[in-house]
């Protein structure tokens, strides 16, 4: 068992230093929290507590997708007091549009190795740009739908998505 944990920590602590983000098992992760990618996370909001885990976890970077009334002052304040670079990209309860995902990209490609986590108040922004980020990247529509639903968009939102992808494609 002694050799098992030190293994589990070997390999916990190798992820760390190749720059990938952690899975939830690792740490104290805020809720609904997924690793989308090595580098890329989803979650609901975090607690302000979580802002000095998450940097002891390796993130480098967080993009807060909630609108300004929904209290983002307090968790942009504990994200720089933790070290961590604070981005706001408001999305509202609709698909989030062209600029919106152009500046996700461009935020995401800025470092190549800054460990990201994107969150709104559920999830279900995260997860629905993350899937649109993955749709524009040359994933399939169906994969990037899975992806999203496992970052915690919402089903309803799937029907959006093959909208939003066929519209682009007929451009």
């Amino acid at each position: 068992m002694r050799m098992r944990l030190l293994s589990l920590s070997f390999l916990l602590a190798a992820a760390q230093a190749a720059g990938e983000v952690p899975f939830a098992s690792d740490f104290s992760s805020p809720a609904r929290y997924n690793r989308a990618s090595a580098r890329v996370a989803t979650s609901s909001a975090p607690a302000p507590q979580h802002f000095t885990a998450l940097a002891d976890q390796g993130f480098t970077t967080v993009i807060d997708l909630r609108l300004e009334q929904e209290g983002t002052a307090d968790e942009a304040e504990a994200a720089v007091a933790a070290g961590l670079d604070y981005h706001s990209l408001p999305v509202g309860r609709t698909l989030p549009d062209e600029a919106t995902l152009a500046e996700f990209s461009r935020l995401l490609a800025a470092d190549p190795q800054a460990q990201v986590l994107v969150y709104c108040a559920s999830g279900n922004r995260a997860g629905t740009l993350w899937a649109m980020h993955r749709i524009d990247s040359g994933l399939s529509v169906a994969a990037a739908i899975d992806e999203g639903r496992a970052a915690g968009m919402a089903a309803e939102r799937a029907a959006w998505l093959e909208a939003w992808a066929a519209e682009r494609h007929e451009e």
